[in-house]
């Protein structure tokens, strides 16, 4: 699977984003924090994002992990 994001899984299932958050059971800014960094998602919450997406969780945990990994490639100290 290539890098994919929060975003091209949602619009791939044509739902609003507002619709996403709400089955969430967060509001839109959450979604929005997740959407710019999966990072910030735990163990449920990506579950429940998968199951919303009807997408497998490992969909959902390689996005978090690959998010992860570009970013610490990226970080310098």
């Amino acid at each position: 699977m290539n890098y994919e994001s929060i975003d091209t899984l949602i619009d791939e299932i044509g739902l609003k984003k507002d619709a996403v958050a709400s089955k969430m059971g967060i509001s839109r800014q959450r979604l929005y924090d997740f959407r710019k960094n999966p990072t910030l998602m735990n163990i449920e919450q990506m579950e429940k994002l998968a199951f919303i997406l009807n997408v497998n969780f490992f969909d959902i945990y390689n996005i978090r992990k690959n998010f992860k990994e570009k970013v610490d490639k990226n970080t310098t100290l």
